[in-house]
């Protein structure tokens, strides 16, 4: 008997589409008229693989233990799972020359792969191990914890996932903290994370009152100081000018200091201020202006081959109403940073990116030769966003940084 094929109901059609087909090499092919979107993906001339595009239910899934394929290339498989941060388990069978390989897929299933005559240059883990209670325990170490700080007036919405030092991430301009949920899977395995929403951002109340950089630096120290008085800190592009200002004005707080795709003074360093905030203004009441501007936080071919991308960052770049949009863009009018780097302490990270249509690259660059004894790193073919673009990329770059500082 062989298998035939296997049907998975997923609200994640293109990402799970993509998973199969870089993980395990397989391709989509004819399917017929139904009822429900999906997709058919071949292995050869045979659809072992059926995608309905619907939420899961208990009985499409809930009773799946796991789907296993006979497969060659062991070597290959786990360099692309480990590439692509995915958990697995690895051991050989005892009594038998097979080796096999656990993981899961983007809906939480079971994929089992089984390698005949291929050895396994690893330490085998042990059959006592049950995958489903093993990735259980993974997740439960990466789920958030929200919670709220009072200080300064405001009410700051953070969320904790891991376990390690401490790592603060810093959001950009039209994000909120769930802008960082494509790399804290890995982080977490690593470190302490730490996400919140400054103000005027998500869950975190303020009142309607300006405020500076350094108001938002006094902030994330808050923040800092009540979860153990020293980080790794990470901002972004808006973020990482609020890092900035942090590593100035609170020195003691930072234990190494990461900044990826920011600037030291907005107008100068960005691409097309004046397309950028004729499509900010648009966006609000101008769904094209608005995903023609999320498209620019990518690079142009990511923007045009994984449309899916754009439309995933609606729930990570939130609209905002024009008031508060304009509170947050004379923070940025506002701050200089010019001349004053030369003041950061910290063992610093500085990230840019080749590809990127919103800040020029070379603004990196100026940064990095201020802050003195940074080391300075680009990412090629990714655009602005590259927590979302290149998860993997930029958490293994942050972990080889902060790891070698450990």
């Amino acid at each position: 008997m062989e298998l035939d094929h296997f049907n998975i109901r997923t609200q994640k059609l293109a990402e799970t589409v993509r998973f199969y087909e870089f993980i395990l090499g397989l391709h989509s092919g004819v399917r017929p008229q139904q009822p429900l979107n999906g997709n058919w993906m071949y292995n050869g001339h045979q659809a072992v693989l059926h995608l309905l595009e619907s939420p899961s239910t208990a009985e499409a899934t809930g009773p799946l233990d796991h789907v296993a394929f006979a497969c060659r290339g062991l070597a290959e498989l786990l360099k692309r799972l480990d590439a692509s941060a995915i958990p697995r388990i690895a051991r050989v069978i005892p009594g038998t020359s097979m080796v096999q390989v656990q993981f899961l897929d983007p809906n939480g299933v079971m994929v089992e792969a089984n390698f005949s005559d291929e050895p396994l240059h690893e330490p085998s883990t042990s059959m006592a191990v049950d995958g489903h209670t093993y990735f259980s325990s993974l997740r439960q170490k990466t789920q958030p914890h929200t919670r709220t700080l009072e200080a300064n007036g405001i009410q700051t919405a953070y969320e904790i996932c891991g376990q390690g030092p401490l790592l603060v991430l810093i959001h950009g301009a039209e994000a909120d903290r769930k802008s960082f949920a494509s790399v804290l899977p890995e982080l977490s395995k690593h470190f302490s994370c730490v996400t919140y929403d400054q103000r005027d951002t998500g869950e975190t109340r303020n009142p309607p009152v300006d405020y500076t950089a350094a108001d938002l630096a006094d902030d994330a120290a808050s923040l800092i100081n009540a979860l153990g008085g020293k980080a790794h800190v990470w901002g972004s592009s808006f973020g990482g000018m609020v890092a900035q200002e942090l590593a100035l004005r609170h020195p003691e707080c930072i234990d190494s200091l990461i900044l990826s795709v920011t600037f030291q003074n907005r107008i100068k360093a960005m691409v097309e201020p004046e397309l950028f905030m004729a499509l900010r203004d648009r966006q609000e009441h101008d769904p094209g202006a608005r995903m023609e501007l999320l498209s620019r936080f990518f690079s142009p071919e990511t923007a045009l081959e994984r449309p899916e991308l754009i439309q995933g960052a609606l729930s990570a770049f939130m609209g905002r109403p024009h008031e508060i949009q304009m509170r947050r863009s004379r923070v940025t009018a506002q701050f200089e940073s010019e001349g004053r780097l030369s003041g950061i302490r910290a063992r610093t990270l500085v990230i840019g990116s080749l590809s990127d249509r919103v800040i020029d690259p070379l603004a990196s660059l100026r940064i990095a030769k201020e802050i003195r004894g940074s080391t300075l790193t680009y990412l090629n073919g990714v655009g602005h966003a590259i927590a979302i673009e290149a998860p993997q990329r930029v958490t293994r770059i942050i972990r080889e940084f902060l790891s070698t500082h450990e």
